[in-house]
């Protein structure tokens, strides 16, 4: 009988830390494990970022074409501010800063 319950709570340990390493090992080192699972947060998180700026840049272009399609003046004011282009007869003076 004393052998028994010699070998009982070492069996209990065995038993113990068998399953520490096996909860470890499904909790950190699994394909579904803690890290990964971080890891693919981190990265719906970026993309979620990038999918909205990527809507409010698709809209600025959006507003962009629908301005170039009906309104001339606009036009004309991007063809002078970005592209320098002036029409017949036009004098274009720039104004140059001077370095001190």
């Amino acid at each position: 009988r004393t052998s028994i319950r010699k070998k009982a709570p070492k069996f209990c340990l065995l038993i113990f830390i068998t399953y520490f390493f096996l909860i470890a090992y499904l909790f950190f080192g699994t394909d579904n494990g803690y890290f990964k699972i971080k890891k693919l947060e981190q990265r719906e998180k970026y993309l979620e970022n990038k999918i909205s700026y990527l809507k409010r840049e698709n809209q600025e272009l959006r507003e962009k074409i629908r301005m170039a399609q009906t309104d001339p003046f606009w036009i004309e004011k991007l063809g002078r501010e970005e592209l320098d282009l002036v029409r017949d007869g036009e004098i274009v003076f720039k104004i140059m800063k001077q370095k001190r």
